[in-house]
C-alpha cells in the first residue's frame, strides 16, 4: 500500500488522468444502471413503446458504454504504465518480481477506483431523476413514459460498481502482464522510445480479430432472405429482428476491427502518420513535423485510440441509419414505415459512450504531456528556434487529430460494407451514404481542437529550461 501511494505521489498527472477516466466512466455506467433499474421497477413487461424503443433506451446505450469504458480503461492504464516503464524497470533491478509489480499497480488503480465509486455514489442520486426526465423524451418516440422510481438507485450503484470493477481489474491485469515480461534494460530503452513492433502472438490475435470481423460483417448478407416488391411498398420490409441483425452485425464487426487496429497500433500508427504527413508542403516546420510524426504518434496512442473508437462508433451508427434511409427513399419513395432514427435519438444512444471516449482523449493528452515536453526540449537543443517550436506544438495536436479521424474514416467504411451487403440481399438495392460533409466537419473541428490542446502546452513551456527537462527525463 505504501509503494502504491508513492507511485500516486510521484506521478500525479499520469494517475490523475487514469482517475478522471474512472470517475467519468463509473458515473456514466452507474447512471444508466439507475435508469434501467427505474424502468424495471416502474413497469412489468413492455411498457416503453416497441421493442425497438426499449433497445434504444436500454440495450444499445449500455452495451456501447460498457465496451467503450473497457476499451478506454485498457488504453489509459496501458499508457500510464508505458510512461512509468523506467520506474518499473528500476524496481525490477532492485529485485521486484512481476507479481509484485502487478499487485502494486492493481492497488494504485483500486485506490482510484474507490475514489471513482465514491464520486458516483454522491453524483448519481443527485442527478438521476433529472437525467431520466431529460433523456427519456429524446430516446423514445412514444408520448409518455413511466415515472422515475428512485428506490432502485442504490442497487443500481452496486451493480455498476461490480461491472466497473470487473472491467478495471481485467484491463489492469492485461496491460500489466505485457509490461512485466519486459527485461529491465529493454524497459529503460523503451521509456522514451516506445516499441514499433509487435510479437508473434499479438500479430496472430490481430489476424484472428480481423478475420472474425469479416465473418461478422458478412452475416447479415448471408442470413437475410430477399423480400418481395409488394412487401417493400407496403412498408413491411424490415421487422425488429431484421433491423437488429443489420445494425448489430455492423457494429460488432466495427468493434472487432477497432480492437484489431488497437493491437496493431505500434506497427500501424507511426507508419500511417508518416505516410500522410509526407504531403509536399513548402515549409521547413511542416517537414520537421512530418519527420517527427511517427515517434510522436506512437507516444500518444493513449489519446489516438479512444478518439478513433469514439469517432468510429458514432459515424458507423449514424451512417448505417443514413444508408438505410437513403436506400429506402430511393426504392420506395413516399412509403411510410421507413423512417430512421433522428439525430437526437442517435446522440441519446451514443452520448454516454462518447463522453467516456472524450474523457479518454483528455486523459491521454495529460499522460503524454511529459513526453511532448521532452520532445520539445530535445528539438530546442538540436537548434530549433522558439517560433518553430510553437508552431510544432500546434502541428503535433493537429497531426494527432487528423490521423485519428482518417483511421476512423477507413474503419467506418469497412464496417459499412455489412449494411451494404445486407440491404443488397434483402431489398435488392443499396445507396451508400458516407456522410462526407459530416466527416469533413469532424476533421476540421478535431484538427482545431487538437492543435489548441497541444499548442497551449507549447505556449506555456519555458524552452530555456530544456537541459533541466532532459536531465530529469533520463534520471540525472
Amino acid at each position: 500500500m505504501k509503494g502504491a501511494l508513492k507511485d500516486l505521489k510521484a506521478a500525479p498527472m499520469v494517475w490523475g488522468a487514469v482517475g478522471l477516466v474512472l470517475v467519468v466512466g463509473q458515473t456514466m455506467l452507474s447512471l444508466f444502471m439507475a435508469l434501467w433499474e427505474s424502468l424495471k421497477r416502474a413497469c412489468t413487461g413492455s411498457c416503453v413503446g416497441t421493442s425497438g424503443d426499449q433497445s434504444f433506451v436500454m440495450t444499445m446505450p449500455l452495451f456501447f458504454l460498457i465496451v467503450m469504458f473497457a476499451f478506454v480503461v485498457l488504453w489509459t492504464v496501458s499508457s500510464a504504465l508505458a510512461q512509468r516503464r523506467r520506474q518499473l524497470a528500476l524496481l525490477v533491478l532492485q529485485g521486484a518480481t512481476p507479481i509484485q509489480l502487478l499487485m502494486r499497480t492493481i492497488v494504485v488503480v483500486a485506490v482510484l477506483f474507490v475514489v471513482a465509486n465514491v464520486a458516483a455514489f454522491v453524483i448519481v442520486p443527485l442527478v438521476a431523476q433529472g437525467f431520466y426526465r431529460f433523456y427519456m423524451p429524446i430516446a423514445i418516440d412514444v408520448g409518455s413514459f413511466p415515472p422515475y422510481v428512485g428506490s432502485g438507485v442504490y442497487p443500481a450503484l452496486m451493480r455498476g460498481a461490480i461491472f466497473g470493477g470487473a472491467t478495471v481489474l481485467v484491463g489492469t491485469i492485461f496491460t500489466m502482464r505485457s509490461i512485466a515480461r519486459i527485461s529491465p534494460i529493454e524497459a529503460l530503452r523503451q521509456s522514451q522510445n516506445p516499441p514499433r513492433r509487435i510479437g508473434v502472438k499479438r500479430m496472430v490475435m490481430v489476424i484472428v480479430l480481423f478475420l472474425a470481423a469479416l465473418v461478422v460483417l458478412s452475416i447479415s448478407g448471408l442470413a437475410l432472405k430477399p423480400v418481395s416488391q409488394a412487401t417493400i411498398m407496403a412498408g413491411k420490409a424490415f421487422t425488429d429482428s431484421t433491423s437488429a441483425l443489420l445494425i448489430w452485425t455492423a457494429m460488432l464487426g466495427m468493434f472487432l476491427l477497432v480492437f484489431a487496429l488497437a493491437l496493431a497500433a505500434p506497427l500501424i500508427l507511426g507508419r500511417f502518420a508518416s505516410w500522410w504527413t509526407s504531403i509536399p508542403i513548402p515549409s521547413a516546420t511542416w517537414k520537421l513535423a512530418g519527420q517527427q510524426s511517427s515517434g510522436r504518434i506512437n507516444r500518444q496512442r493513449g489519446t489516438v485510440m479512444p478518439l478513433v473508437i469514439g469517432l468510429t462508433m458514432t459515424m458507423t451508427f449514424s451512417s448505417i441509419l443514413a444508408t438505410f434511409t437513403t436506400t429506402m427513399n430511393y426504392i420506395a419513395p413516399g412509403v411510410k414505415g421507413y423512417k430512421s432514427a433522428s439525430l437526437e435519438r442517435i446522440l441519446a444512444v451514443l452520448a454516454p459512450a462518447i463522453i467516456v471516449a472524450l474523457a479518454g482523449v483528455v486523459a491521454g493528452l495529460c499522460i503524454s504531456a511529459g513526453a511532448r515536453k521532452v520532445d520539445a526540449a530535445l528539438t530546442y537543443v538540436a537548434g530549433a528556434d522558439i517560433g518553430q517550436l510553437t508552431v510544432l506544438s500546434f502541428l503535433d495536436g493537429a497531426i494527432m487529430s487528423a490521423t485519428s479521424v482518417l483511421l476512423a474514416f477507413i474503419v467506418t467504411n469497412v464496417a459499412l460494407l455489412s449494411i451494404d451487403f445486407g440491404l443488397l440481399k434483402l431489398v435488392g438495392h443499396c445507396v451508400p451514404n458516407l456522410e462526407l460533409l459530416g466527416w469533413l466537419a469532424i476533421l476540421v473541428i478535431a484538427v482545431i481542437v487538437g492543435a489548441i490542446a497541444t499548442g497551449i502546452q507549447g505556449l506555456t513551456t519555458r524552452y530555456q529550461d530544456s537541459m533541466r527537462i532532459i536531465a530529469s527525463a533520463i534520471g540525472e
